[in-house]
Protein backbone atom coordinates (compact mmCIF):
# COMPACT_ATOMS: atom_id res chain seq x y z
CA UNK A 1 0.00 0.00 0.00
CA UNK A 2 2.78 2.25 0.62
CA UNK A 3 4.05 2.02 -2.68
CA UNK A 4 0.23 2.76 -4.14
CA UNK A 5 0.51 5.91 -2.38
CA UNK A 6 3.83 6.95 -3.91
CA UNK A 7 2.61 5.91 -6.92
CA UNK A 8 -0.59 8.17 -5.90
CA UNK A 9 1.96 11.29 -5.42
CA UNK A 10 3.87 10.21 -8.25
CA UNK A 11 0.91 10.95 -10.84
CA UNK A 12 -0.10 13.90 -8.87
CA UNK A 13 -2.48 12.23 -6.61
CA UNK A 14 -1.63 13.54 -3.43
CA UNK A 15 -4.62 14.29 -1.55
CA UNK A 16 -5.03 10.23 -2.60
CA UNK A 17 -1.53 9.42 -1.17
CA UNK A 18 -2.32 11.06 1.75
CA UNK A 19 -4.97 9.18 2.53
CA UNK A 20 -3.65 5.82 2.02
CA UNK A 21 -0.58 6.60 4.10
CA UNK A 22 -2.34 7.72 6.91
CA UNK A 23 -4.85 3.98 6.79
CA UNK A 24 -1.39 2.31 6.28
CA UNK A 25 0.27 4.05 9.42
CA UNK A 26 -2.62 3.40 11.06
CA UNK A 27 -2.47 0.04 10.63
CA UNK A 28 1.36 -0.37 11.18
CA UNK A 29 1.10 1.69 14.30
CA UNK A 30 -1.80 -0.95 15.74
CA UNK A 31 -0.17 -4.05 14.62
CA UNK A 32 3.56 -2.89 14.88
CA UNK A 33 3.48 -0.35 17.40
CA UNK A 34 4.77 3.25 17.38
CA UNK A 35 8.71 2.56 17.67
CA UNK A 36 9.16 -0.03 15.10
CA UNK A 37 11.51 1.07 12.19
CA UNK A 38 8.35 0.27 9.54
CA UNK A 39 6.09 2.41 11.50
CA UNK A 40 8.72 5.31 11.82
CA UNK A 41 9.23 5.00 7.87
CA UNK A 42 5.53 5.42 7.30
CA UNK A 43 5.08 8.65 9.34
CA UNK A 44 7.96 9.96 7.84
CA UNK A 45 6.65 9.27 4.52
CA UNK A 46 3.27 10.80 5.81
CA UNK A 47 5.07 14.09 6.64
CA UNK A 48 6.69 14.81 3.55
CA UNK A 49 3.44 14.13 1.74
CA UNK A 50 2.09 16.70 4.30
CA UNK A 51 4.65 18.62 3.35
CA UNK A 52 3.90 18.13 -0.34
CA UNK A 53 0.68 19.50 0.09
CA UNK A 54 1.38 22.70 2.23
CA UNK A 55 0.94 21.52 5.27
CA UNK A 56 3.85 21.84 7.03
CA UNK A 57 3.25 22.34 10.51
CA UNK A 58 1.67 19.19 10.96
CA UNK A 59 4.92 17.62 8.84
CA UNK A 60 7.26 19.07 11.47
CA UNK A 61 5.10 17.87 14.02
CA UNK A 62 4.98 14.18 12.46
CA UNK A 63 9.05 14.33 11.57
CA UNK A 64 9.81 15.41 15.20
CA UNK A 65 7.20 12.42 16.73
CA UNK A 66 9.29 10.44 14.38
CA UNK A 67 12.81 11.23 15.65
CA UNK A 68 11.21 10.82 19.07
CA UNK A 69 10.22 7.75 18.74
CA UNK A 70 13.27 6.58 16.27
CA UNK A 71 15.34 7.71 19.69
CA UNK A 72 13.40 5.89 22.29
CA UNK A 73 13.37 2.58 20.73
CA UNK A 74 17.27 2.98 20.19
CA UNK A 75 17.67 0.99 23.48
CA UNK A 76 15.33 -1.67 22.45
CA UNK A 77 16.97 -2.22 19.38
CA UNK A 78 20.33 -2.27 20.32
CA UNK A 79 19.39 -5.27 23.58
CA UNK A 80 17.97 -7.09 20.30
CA UNK A 81 21.31 -7.10 17.83
CA UNK A 82 22.81 -7.67 21.10
CA UNK A 83 20.55 -10.81 21.52
CA UNK A 84 21.18 -12.12 17.78
CA UNK A 85 24.26 -11.71 17.69
CA UNK A 86 24.69 -13.75 21.10
CA UNK A 87 22.49 -16.36 19.79
CA UNK A 88 25.26 -17.17 17.12
CA UNK A 89 28.26 -17.53 19.63
CA UNK A 90 28.63 -20.38 21.22
CA UNK A 91 30.14 -20.28 24.63
CA UNK A 92 33.64 -22.55 24.99
CA UNK A 93 33.40 -24.36 28.09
Amino acid sequence: MNNLASSYSDLGRRQEAVELEEKVLKVRKRILGEEHPDTLTSMNNLASSYSDLGRRQEAVKLQEKVVENYLSSLPALKKETNSSEDDGIQKAG
